[in-house]
């Protein structure tokens, strides 16, 4: 009878052991790959609102402007050209969502052509959030010029294509908003291109 309990319990903490190993399952926390992002940057939002080319003017540290998504979207790419007097100095390109800070980082565009930069980490975006993409170049003191920067002529706003809603925009010098927001700045926008995965 001693034998028939052993083998009893025996088979029992083996039954355990297989229920418990069985209902374990991969962790639901794995970091999904996100799929690559599109290589064709001449079909963005920005450019179907305002086309690709662009004039060099505003001598402001700060062009920015605001805007909206329509789903959940993630940004995989920035576009931006490196004024001439700038080199391959380095732009900060910064994103807010409201007053929060969600990315910040310094990124080198090419001379004379639009180029692409990954954000060095994910940016996503919600709908009816309003968020803000800025490009700051602070070294230039006293060369104005270093300041310069791409922009579209732009006569209302919001402007609308795909899922990217732009709202506004901004030109300020970054020391305390001094010299800004430029009082007619709606009549540009900084050429600032968003590439959606």
């Amino acid at each position: 009878m001693k034998r028939v309990i052993k083998y009893t319990n025996l088979l029992l903490a083996l039954f355990a052991i297989t229920a418990f190993l069985s209902s374990c399952k991969k962790s639901s926390n794995t970091q999904v790959v996100p799929t690559s992002c599109t290589t064709a940057t001449n079909t963005s939002d920005f450019q179907n609102i305002f086309g690709a080319s662009g004039l060099r003017t505003w001598d402001f540290e700060v062009h920015s402007y605001s805007f909206k998504v329509a789903s959940n979207k993630t940004i995989c790419k920035i576009g931006y050209e490196s004024d001439p007097n700038v080199g391959s100095s380095p732009y900060t390109i910064r994103i807010k969502d409201g007053s929060t800070i969600i990315y910040s980082a310094p990124h080198v565009f090419t001379v004379g052509a639009t180029s692409y930069v990954t954000p060095t980490s994910t940016i996503n975006l919600t709908p009816g959030q309003t968020y803000t993409i800025e490009r700051v170049h602070t070294h230039v003191t006293g060369h104005e010029e270093y300041s310069i920067g791409r922009v579209k002529p732009m006569s209302s706003f919001p402007a609308t294509s795909g899922g990217m809603t732009i709202t506004g925009v901004n030109f300020y010098c970054a020391n305390a908003h001094t010299n800004g927001p430029y009082p007619s700045s709606n009549i540009y926008v900084p050429f600032i291109d968003i590439i959606f995965q």
